[in-house]
């Protein structure tokens, strides 16, 4: 059974699997799909899907009635269909915020609502990494491992989001586990809640580490390119893979973590376009 529009952030995706899954079940056409949402042109969903073409207001509510949307689930999809287009930072954050909102009184399946609250400070998967990898952890005893320093008071805090949002367990001998060691479901489905003063923070903690820390212990670099939007576009997919690749090194680790590191990815212009 498909999941509900509540579980994607990607529009286009979730449209995409609709009608695969209708097609799967009883030969649904794209033509089907124009018709249903009130479309004259019989290829206009698989333009949309494809990313040709991004919808109207009025092609929004159209196929919201189509697929016969309750009032939270059509609020939801007009949301994430303005995400894929405002280019701002500032109005993506504040479709964020309703989206966050949104999520909060009605959940998701493939991640708790409130678990977007993990992406609201770096502390938490820090607090996370360093807790599961200790013998007898106390929040004092990690709060003094944690650099940036951070009081024990606020890794209890920490430690009781992770606990009640099932990030971590904890064992009868005082221990704690993580449920899952890469948290494939919140970097799929939540990454895009990551806020700006979260990555701000990292940033900073970027030019602390090559100020302050020996050349062995910390890699910053970096590659000045000129590229085509093509090109972009095919970087990015290969940053994806190579995060799975990370993603994968971690996972088959045997021993007990030594160090909490972080890494960041950085592609960005540095000019207007050139032509």
């Amino acid at each position: 059974m498909m999941k509900s529009i509540i579980e994607y952030i990607d529009y286009r995706k979730f449209l995409k699997d609709y009608y695969q899954e209708r097609k799967t079940l009883e030969g649904f056409s794209w033509r089907d799909f124009a018709l249903l949402a009130g479309f004259s042109s019989p290829v206009y969903m698989k333009q949309v899907c494809e990313g040709k073409y991004n919808l109207s207001v009025r092609a929004v509510n159209r196929i919201a009635k189509a697929m016969e949307f309750n009032s939270v689930e059509q609020a939801y999809f007009n949301l994430i269909t303005k995400l894929a287009t405002v280019k701002k930072e500032e109005s993506r954050q504040r479709i964020f915020e309703e989206i966050r909102n949104i999520l909060r009184e009605y959940g998701a399946a493939s991640l708790n609502a409130s678990s977007i609250k993990y992406f609201d400070s770096w502390k938490y998967s820090v607090v996370r990494e360093v807790a599961s990898s200790l013998e007898n952890p106390t929040p004092l005893k990690i709060a003094r491992l944690i650099n940036p320093s951070i009081s024990a008071d606020e890794v209890e805090d920490a430690l009781d989001f992770l606990l009640s949002n099932g990030l971590l367990v904890k064992n009868n001998h005082g221990n704690y586990a993580q449920t899952k060691k890469v948290l494939s479901m919140i970097e799929g489905f939540a990454q895009p809640f990551v806020s700006k003063q979260v990555q701000q923070d990292m940033n900073s903690f970027a030019m602390d580490a090559m100020n302050n820390l020996p050349f062995e212990e910390r890699c910053i670099t970096g590659l000045t390119m000129g590229i085509t939007r093509k090109n972009y576009l095919r970087l990015l997919t290969e940053i994806n893979n190579f995060k799975r690749r990370i993603s994968s090194i971690i996972l088959d680790e045997k021993d007990c973590a030594e160090y909490v590191y972080r890494m960041n990815l950085h592609l960005f212009p540095l000019t207007k376009k050139l032509k």
